[in-house]
């Protein structure tokens, strides 16, 4: 087995279950070494779950010192999430991100009570790919590194959105992906934020805008489909544009009694529609997926195709980046 050529041999661990790479890098360096490489590719830490000791145990071999093994399990590392952090974790997090090198996307859930990670600035030097809660860390992580995809899970207000925006336009180039959730204070405002956007990110692939407005009263669906169609010329401008999600909060009411909810929520389901195409037909390009409000389709030529809900950009749980990752992995 020694004698295959490396490309086999990592053909033949990816057909492995995870139970018996853990044997097979026990046989020799060899297998050791592509064995980590798959291990370590994709890893989760979670601190939040009852029993976090295997999140403990993966981070303190993340920290062995390379000249004790034949190479440090953290040089494999290219996707990391990270969720429930505590400040004992902390300085040892730190340390283990501080030898990622390899490190292309990283998914961090921020802890209410934990400080900010502190990562140096030379850290993390590959990393293209974000999604957190944490605008402090996504200030933090853009400088002097080449962002191309980000998604923030909780709002900001305009002016954190106005800091964030230049902060960024500063430090990295050519962002292709946005995920974004703001706190505007009236209608209006979208537009000014779009077009900042716009402006500051021509080479926007895909772009997913959740606003909340503070008042229910402000979200109607006049207002709601006047400020869409306001949008398409802003839009039509992202000559790359190929996935739109447009949300607002909370969403238009439905003006209808209880007993008759359910043939509106089709009504108001094919207004949507409506809605989505009338937006689509502005664009100078032919867009591959929409979103607006609680809908969302594939487009293939003239077919659309209902997205499920729980598939949608303005899901927190939903970052573009990572599904067309594992897209391209199986």
């Amino acid at each position: 087995m020694n004698c295959l050529p490396q490309e086999i041999l990592e053909n033949i661990f990816d057909l492995l279950p995870r139970p018996s790479k853990l044997n097979a890098v026990q046989v020799c360096s060899a297998w050791r070494t592509v064995g980590e490489a798959q291990l370590y590719a994709d890893l989760s830490l979670r601190f939040d779950i009852p029993d976090p000791s295997r999140s403990d145990r993966c981070l303190n071999t993340l920290l062995v010192d390379a000249d004790t093994r034949l190479l440090n399990p953290a040089t494999f590392v290219r996707h990391l999430t990270i969720a429930g952090v505590t400040d004992h974790v902390i300085p040892k997090l730190v340390d283990a991100l501080n030898r990622t090198s390899g490190l292309l996307s990283l998914d961090f859930e921020a802890s209410p009570t934990a400080p900010v990670l502190q990562i140096h600035e030379a850290s993390l030097p590959n990393l293209c790919a974000v999604t957190t809660n944490s605008n402090a860390l996504v200030l933090q992580l853009a400088a002097g590194r080449r962002l191309c995809a980000l998604h923030i899970r909780s709002f900001m207000d305009h002016q954190g959105f106005d800091f964030l925006r230049t902060s960024l336009v500063t430090t990295t180039v050519r962002i292709r992906l946005l995920q974004l959730k703001l706190t505007i204070g009236q209608m209006d405002q979208a537009i000014g934020v779009l077009k900042s956007l716009v402006e500051s990110f021509p080479y926007l692939a895909v772009l997913g805008l959740v606003f909340r407005l503070p008042r229910p009263r402000d979200v109607t669906w006049v207002t709601f489909e006047s400020m869409v169609r306001e949008m398409g010329p802003w839009l039509s401008r992202l000559n790359n544009l190929d996935t739109l999600g447009l949300a607002f909060t909370p969403d238009p009411p439905v003006p209808v009694p209880a007993q008759a909810r359910t043939q509106s929520q089709e009504n108001i389901d094919a207004r949507t529609k409506v809605i989505a195409r009338g937006l689509v037909d502005t664009l100078t390009r032919p867009v591959r997926r929409v979103e607006v409000r609680w809908n969302g389709w594939m487009i293939m030529e003239d077919v659309w195709v209902p997205i499920p809900r729980c598939d949608l950009l303005r899901q927190d749980s939903v970052f573009h980046y990572t599904d067309l990752r594992r897209a391209c992995a199986t």
